[in-house]
């Protein structure tokens, strides 16, 4: 990344209220980070935004965060920081994660300084 650059987060979730707040949360804590709705429309701003992080609803109506996640690694390369919010828990949701190729997973509604190390630090 380069000097003076804010670390970019694109926040992705098909309700608009979480993605406006996770994008608010964001920019207050100093990221550059900007909101979707929905997968395709991450797929079609991410070459240019660039971001450092991702952070994924995963039951998202069409794509899901799951297939999102799998292209977005493959448009941005591994050292994007993929992250996956998701309401959903158990072993069928951790293993669809982790086929994925998320770096880290987060349960909703989760605490702020969780989320925002998650995208800070990406991968344990």
């Amino acid at each position: 990344m380069s000097e003076g650059r804010r670390r970019r987060v694109l926040c992705v979730d098909d309700h608009p209220d979480v993605a406006h707040t996770l994008a608010t949360v964001f920019n207050l804590y100093g990221f550059e980070a900007q909101e979707c709705l929905d997968a395709a429309t991450a797929l079609e701003i991410a070459p240019e935004f660039r971001p450092d992080a991702c952070v994924l609803d995963i039951n998202m109506p069409g794509m899901d965060g799951c297939e999102l996640a799998e292209r977005l690694r493959s448009l941005l390369g591994p050292s994007v920081t993929l992250v996956a919010l998701s309401a959903a828990q158990g072993e069928e949701h951790d293993r669809r994660v982790a086929e994925a190729g998320f770096d880290r997973s987060l349960t909703k509604p989760p605490l702020l300084a969780r989320l925002v190390e998650a995208v800070t630090n990406g991968a344990e």
